[in-house]
């Protein structure tokens, strides 16, 4: 009897269906093993491969497929435990389902500790993005990053990192669609380890430049868990969410479907029709002598007031993804911020200073 199974189907240029699964019969190293399968149009089996972790760790496996894009006589596959030289491979599986792997020992100068969800898609004839987490050197909390490759599977120009310093970004079974390549809708979950009911949702807009148009935070303290991403042919994307309510002692899960525009993170929170999304995450919260401010927003000011109503400080922000406050000359206590954006559009919350 297995446990977990992890499936992942494409629909190949050749007209085939490939099939990868993971089978878990133990949580002992070499107790998982991959199953490549190949299906006609008409659903008969053509070729189906097995086969543990080629280093015996029990870690080797196959985490996503992509089509060939018509480069290769096959598909391709993001994988880890292929090799133990680097955390992340890149695979080039013929028709036939024999594998060849290329290294990726880094992305951006960090040493890789990926997790198991990738996303993989063809931005174009020469170049395919993917998306993945990662624990940087130095770091505690993991960060997801989109970053293009070419068709040699070396990585062009910089990734672009997505998420929070003070928490860990997860990326969902299917995390990055689109169907304009200049609006690329890029999604995770952050959630704090200390305080696990507390997770909220990111979604972003990147063009293909991977530059950030827009950003929106989702669920705050609500416990809003994003389980896949799907372009539309509208341009926009629709989100399957599950709400847990943490303070419900039984099991209450409920899905919801939202349906986002690009210009729903564009835009300000206050032209959105969505209750649950705001423009900015400030953190840590509370907080002590600096105070981090994350947005997509431009031509942003942000005014601190104490809890008597009193302007301690007024700031224009800079136009980047992440401002610091410094608040060191802060006394302990409660504060209330408010943004304002080029439009005049608004957005308030509580700060505290311990």
């Amino acid at each position: 009897m297995y446990s977990y199974p992890d499936i992942n189907v494409i629909l190949n240029t050749d007209g085939n269906l490939y099939l990868i699964a993971r089978l878990l019969q133990s949580m002992q190293p070499g107790g998982d093993f991959n199953v490549l399968m190949s299906f006609n149009d008409s659903g008969d089996t053509l070729k189906t491969k097995s086969f543990v972790s080629l280093y015996s760790t029990g870690l080797s496996n196959i985490h996503s497929l992509m089509n060939n894009n018509d480069v290769i006589d096959g598909f391709y596959g993001t994988a880890t435990g292929f090799s133990v030289f680097s955390p992340l491979q890149i695979l080039e599986i013929d028709t036939n389902l024999n594998i060849n792997f290329f290294e990726v020992s880094n992305i951006g100068g960090n040493i890789l500790q990926f997790s198991s969800r990738f996303t993989t898609k063809w931005l174009n004839e020469s170049n395919y993005l993917l998306l993945n987490s990662e624990k940087p050197n130095n770091s505690s909390t993991v960060d997801i990053f989109v970053a293009k490759f070419n068709t040699s599977h070396e990585i062009v120009g910089e990734p672009i990192w997505v998420g929070r310093p003070d928490t860990s970004d997860w990326v969902p079974r299917y995390g990055m669609d689109w169907s304009d390549p200049d609006n690329i809708f890029v999604c995770a979950y952050q959630f704090v380890y200390h305080v696990p009911w507390e997770v909220s949702q990111v979604v972003a807009l990147i063009d293909s430049s991977l530059n950030v148009k827009g950003m929106k935070y989702y669920g705050e303290d609500l416990n809003f868990g994003i389980w896949t991403l799907c372009a539309t042919s509208d341009g926009g994307a629709i989100l399957p969410v599950a709400h847990h309510d943490y303070n419900n002692p039984y099991i209450d899960t409920d899905l919801i479907v939202w349906k986002i525009s690009a210009n729903d993170l564009i835009t300000s929170s206050a032209e959105t029709t969505n209750p649950y999304d705001s423009d900015y995450y400030v953190y840590p919260n509370p907080g002590n002598d600096v105070l981090n401010i994350q947005t997509a927003q431009k031509g942003v000011s942000v005014d601190i007031y104490d809890d008597k109503g009193n302007l301690i400080l007024k700031k224009e922000l800079q136009d980047s993804y992440l401002n610091q406050i410094n608040t060191s000359c802060f006394v302990p206590g409660n504060y209330i911020y408010k943004f304002t954006d080029s439009r005049g559009n608004t957005d308030s919350g509580k700060w505290m200073k311990y």
